[in-house]
């Protein structure tokens, strides 16, 4: 699954955002400005930031119904409050 978000200002800026929302919440974040992996409950994955976007590919997740439509709404509401 991937999912692309577009965010204004700059990309350092929005990654300390990023990682102090992430990680406030129980997230763990490791990697910088350019890319890395995020974690957040029982889902896993890579991003990658670049020209005011934020891509990311979920590498892991539970196995349940629905699970596109709970991660794409998650992320929504998280990079929306930003």
């Amino acid at each position: 699954m991937n999912y692309t978000f577009t965010f204004a200002g700059k990309d350092t800026d929005f990654f300390e955002k990023a990682k102090t929302g992430l990680t406030a919440n129980g997230g763990i974040i490791s990697g910088d400005t350019t890319c890395g992996a995020l974690t957040y409950e029982h889902v896993s994955g890579t991003y990658r930031i670049e020209a005011n976007q934020i891509q990311i590919e979920i590498t892991k997740h539970p196995k349940i119904p629905f699970i596109n439509a709970l991660i794409r709404n998650t992320l929504d509401k998280f990079f929306n409050n930003l």
